[in-house]
């Protein structure tokens, strides 16, 4: 098996390689496990050699990248974030001030945040699983503009001041806290689990929208709530569903802000009809977890695309479909748009000294 890992890494590293062969930009490999010529292993150094603007793919490996500070305009992009294979891991990515324009997908990030004292701008975050998002700091000092989080998991999201034309759609969030927005669109998601969603801005009287998403839980795991509400929260165009044996989704809604959440347009209480998850409440195995009977998706098994019957199918505000798969292609494991993946079909278990590897590989483009 040690000879099937090595050819893997190798084949992912010949795939990248080859789709930017034709690059004019600056790029950088970097793989932590690796002392190949031309290939750096430590993350933070080719970071702070590389150009504004350079182009930095981070190889998976099965331990992290540790931590990170982004200074200027990046394009950083990992394999994957999750599945049967290796990842691109990161405990944590700072991003400061000069870090404008950057890009950042494909990776797994235990803590993304903005640490910059000046305005942010133009952050695209996608294709990643993030433990804790911080678009910006709980500082009035920290400004985030024209952030779009897109294609994610993402346990936490956290906006707390002053967040300009913030976007986040077709993401898989958990929980979401936003405070003194001046423009912010939430649509096309999937908010699982118990976790909340708070709006903090009752000096304006500014309220969040949230649409064309689907709430979804389980009371077998989350206790009779879902997601829990605090703030003035105007939900529209949203489906509901308990896949426990209830089936009924109640948010919990906190009156403290003296403000009842608006509903409209909702499906409430009806089963989004899935193309694959496991609704079964025994899990004996790790193969048995699923976003319907857990907390989190199965990468593996779970397909979150709508069958034809769903309830979801073109409830949306102008007539889309509900959840993160309406004008885009999620991916589970979070391989990015433009990168080509690696399937090792078969190989030779053994050979004789001397002979050769016999191996299958298929690629697919991205």
């Amino acid at each position: 098996m040690k000879n099937l890992s090595i050819f893997k890494q190798l084949a992912i590293t010949s795939a990248f390689v080859s789709s930017i062969a034709t690059s004019a930009q600056s790029v950088i490999i970097v793989d932590n496990n690796s002392t190949q010529p031309g290939v750096q292993n430590n993350l933070q150094t080719a970071i702070t050699n590389a150009a504004a603007g350079s182009t930095i793919y981070v190889q998976p490996s099965s331990t992290s990248y540790g931590t990170v500070e982004i200074s200027k305009k990046i394009i950083l992009v990992g394999a994957k974030h999750s599945g049967d294979d290796l990842s691109s891991m990161i405990d944590y990515i700072n991003l400061v001030e000069g870090s404008k324009d950057t890009t950042i997908k494909g990776l797994k990030i235990n803590t993304l945040q903005n640490a910059s004292p000046q305005l942010l701008e133009n952050i695209s975050v996608r294709e990643c699983k993030v433990s804790s998002l911080n678009v910006s700091a709980y500082s009035s000092l920290n400004n985030p503009k024209n952030w779009t989080i897109e294609g994610n998991y993402i346990n936490a999201i956290n906006a707390y001041y002053n967040v300009e034309d913030l976007v986040i759609k077709n993401n898989i969030i958990q929980s979401l806290n936003i405070y003194k927005s001046a423009t912010v669109l939430i649509t096309q998601n999937i908010f699982n689990g118990s976790g909340g969603i708070s709006y903090y801005d009752q000096d304006t009287g500014n309220k969040l929208v949230i649409s064309n998403s689907i709430f979804i839980t389980n009371s077998g795991c989350f206790g009779n709530y879902g997601i829990n509400i605090y703030g003035r929260i105007d939900i529209q165009n949203s489906l509901t569903y308990n896949y426990g044996s209830s089936g009924v989704y109640n948010f919990e809604e906190n009156n403290n802000d003296n403000y009842a959440t608006q509903y409209t347009g909702m499906k409430l209480n009806q089963d989004p009809k899935f193309v694959n998850v496991n609704k079964s409440q025994s899990i004996s195995t790790q193969a048995d977890y699923s976003i319907a009977n857990y907390f989190e998706l199965n990468f593996l098994t779970d397909n979150l695309r709508l069958q034809s019957g769903s309830p979801a199918k073109a409830a949306g505000i102008a007539g889309e479909d509900l959840g993160i798969y309406q004008n885009y292609d999620y991916r589970n494991v979070g391989n990015p748009f433009g990168i080509p993946t690696i399937k090792i079909g078969s190989y030779s278990s053994s050979v004789p000294a001397g002979s050769n590897l016999s191996v299958s590989i298929t690629a697919k483009a991205q």
